[in-house]
Parts: C-alpha cells; structure tokens; sequence
C-alpha cells in the first residue's frame, strides 16, 4: 500500500505549475496550471490568480480534481501594508480564481509590493489526505505585466464589403475576443454581462432602433435571429462604401480586469448566420484605453480588403 506521504510527494511533483506547458500550447492531460497577471486599474493594481485544471480528455473544472482548495498570498519580510498600501480581496463569483486588490499611492509603491509577494495555491487532491501547494513566481509576473493593457476596448469599422442599398447600415452576426492565449465568447443580457469570467458592458457608435437591433445581439450569434445594425444611413452607397463621417464602432468595458487583446472573430452581414455580404465590413481597427477619453490603437489589429462575410479570425501579436 502506497503511504499518504507517498502520495503527497507523488501529488507534488505532478502539479508544480510553473514548469508545466499552458493550456494555449496543449497543455499535459492530468495537470493543473496555476498562473497570475496583474494590472493598474483606476482603484489601484489588481493582482487576478487563477487556477485551470485539466484531465485526460482537456479541461477540468477545479472541483472535478480537488476537493478543497485555498488561494492565498505571502508579503515580503519587509512589507509594511497598511502604511502605503492596503490589500483587499475583491468578491468573485467563480473559485477558480481570486483578485487581491493592492489600494495606495504611488504607483511604485504598489508594483513594488505585489512584484515581491508570493501567491500560492493549496488544494487537496481527490482521495488525498495531505496538502499540495503551488507556487506563482516573480518572473512570470514581470512577463505578463509588461504587455499593455486597456479596460475599454473599441472597434470601429470605415467601410463595407457591400451595402444594403436601402438601409446602408452596418451588421455584426458575432464577435469574439482573445486574451491570454483563450478564445472569449459573450454572454450578455441586456449591455451588461460577461466575456470569459470578466464582467463587462457594450455600447456602441448607434443601434438600428426601429429594429431593436441592439448592440450587445454582436455577441448573441446570427441563428438566434439577433444582430447588430447600426443606423440607416451610416454608409456610402457608391465608390468604397466608407462611413458617413465618424466610423461607427462597438465599445467593450472590462470595469475592473484591463486585458491585453491578442486577436477578434468576427462574423458580418445580414441575420441568422447567412454569408452574404451586404453590410459586412471588410475594414476595421481596434483601439485601448484606460479611462474611455484617451485612445491608442493596438499594434497589429489594423484591417483593409478583408472578408468577414463568414466567421473569420484576425490575431495579432
């Protein structure tokens, strides 16, 4: 008979996370992959630390493969908070992952703090008596804190493939976004709503009002008969089909969880999931920002000619 300690030994060697591939490169079947980012937001710097399990067939939900877990975090001998910096853990829905919250002032002070706080993960395998913990380093957090991150996230759209001759408006059939190396689908009830475990807002430059075509059915997929249409006479009818002044554009809110976009599915055209063209855009380019007045344009995410008259990808660096 194999000894608890024996086991817990074995648990540990086969769940240390930070030499283990991501879910986004294949992943090793029977893992966990532990992993945190961290972000300035209005409030302060959220740290998000997450947990993704996976079995022999893919992915896992946490609960499937433990049956008791903690997140928790270790200050640095010398950190002092409460003094610059207080840390609060913000309410979530999902338990796979936590956000800590470090409020102060200044900035340094907080990226000083959360650079040199360890976060772990202690679980208790399925039919495990002891506890495994992982550990999140300080050099993968150097490498995702680096990458520019914005809580608004907009995408405007210059010119159509083809215009409804009559109408002249734009039409989205289905949107997703890709962050973090994951594929993100909405699920939205009315303007607010979800994209991955984010909660998130949408508005956009106009909605065909007469039609209730509203900007959220973007992430509701064309089958269901819901898609976004700008107003009527948004577009030119000859030459390159250009906006009529101001491109009308679509407009995420992430509130509190800025992200580094890596790429957009983008469906176009009339309704329920058809392929043709009209009011599809075949240019588009998307812009960040953190407090919805400034706007850069993300590097890479600048499209002209294309074809988005079926579900089509766009990713960039």
């Amino acid at each position: 008979m194999t000894s608890d300690k024996a086991k817990s030994s074995a648990a540990a060697d086969a769940l240390k996370a930070s030499d283990r591939p991501s879910d986004s490169s294949g992943g090793v079947p029977g893992y966990l992959t532990f992993g945190c980012r961290l972000g300035f937001t209005d409030e302060g710097m959220d740290v998000y630390s997450s947990c993704v399990a996976q079995d022999g067939q893919g992915k896992a939900n946490l609960p499937a493969l433990a049956s008791s877990w903690n997140f928790r975090f270790v200050l640095p001998e010398d950190a002092t908070p409460g003094t610059l910096v207080t840390i609060t853990e913000l309410p979530q829905e999902n338990p796979q992952h936590v956000v800590y919250r470090f409020s102060g002032k200044p900035r340094e002070a907080l990226l000083n703090l959360a650079m040199r706080t360890k976060f772990k993960l202690d679980l208790r395998l399925n039919d495990q008596v002891s506890m495994v913990t992982l550990d999140e380093t300080r050099d993968r957090l150097t490498d995702i804190s680096s990458a520019p991150r914005y809580r608004y996230i907009r995408i405007s759209f210059p010119s159509l493939r083809q215009p409804w001759m009559d109408t002249q408006e734009l039409d989205i059939e289905h949107l997703e976004l890709k962050w973090e190396n994951q594929w993100r689908a909405g699920v939205f009830s009315e303007y607010s709503g979800r994209l991955g475990p984010y909660e998130a807002l949408v508005s956009a430059s106009s909605y065909a009002s007469d039609r209730s075509s509203f900007p959220y059915f973007a992430f509701q997929r064309g089958p269901q008969g819901n898609i976004w249409e700008t107003a009527f006479r948004t577009y030119e009818t000859t030459g390159q089909y250009n906006a009529i002044g101001t491109p009308q554009w679509l407009k995420i809110d992430l509130k509190d969880y800025p992200i580094a976009l890596q790429g957009i599915r983008l469906d176009g055209g009339d309704s329920k999931d058809t392929n043709g063209s009209e009011g599809s855009p075949d240019a588009f380019y998307i812009e960040g920002s953190q407090d919805d007045l400034s706007w850069t344009l993300i590097k890479g995410s600048l499209y002209e000619n294309v074809d988005t008259t079926r579900l089509s990808t766009f990713e960039w660096e």
